[in-house]
């Protein structure tokens, strides 16, 4: 990650952090490399958030699937009862969605800009190795939305 999108993923982190107060007790993960940003407790249960920012808000969110995938098994080692969230940040506005509910939903294979996040039309001509399988999900599944 180059310096200045790691100062403003740690600017977001620590946004939502504090939008988070009121919510419960977190605290930011010390691993830059970890699964989750964010681990703490609300109402009493332990809970991890991964953090994910987007510049422009859609109607349907893409993530990784292997993203989704190693939280959801986090969840199932887990020796007591976890939350695992996934946190949409755009501007303002966090959204944080229930990562078991993102893993039932649809599973797209496509080749993907890097910088953009958008889908290429080229296909054919794209080497294999471009190819991201990504859970595609609507933005209005959301469990909670916060202005951060």
């Amino acid at each position: 990650m180059n310096p200045v999108t790691e100062k403003i993923t740690s600017e977001i982190e620590l946004a939502v952090l504090k939008a988070l107060k009121p919510y419960g007790d977190f605290k930011k993960s010390d691993d830059k490399f970890s699964t989750y940003d964010l681990f703490g407790t609300t109402s009493g249960q332990k809970t991890l958030i991964e953090i994910k920012n987007r510049s422009t808000e859609y109607d349907n969110w893409y993530i990784e699937k292997a993203k989704i995938d190693r939280l959801v098994a986090l969840k199932n080692k887990a020796r007591y009862e976890l939350r695992i969230y996934l946190c949409m940040v755009v501007e303002n506005k966090a959204y944080f969605y229930n990562a078991n509910e993102i893993a039932k939903c649809q599973v797209k294979e496509v080749y993907i800009n890097n910088y953009t996040n958008e889908e290429f039309n080229i296909s054919k001509i794209m080497p294999k190795k471009s190819i991201r399988k990504l859970y595609c999900f609507p933005k209005n599944i959301y469990k909670t939305k916060i202005l951060i």
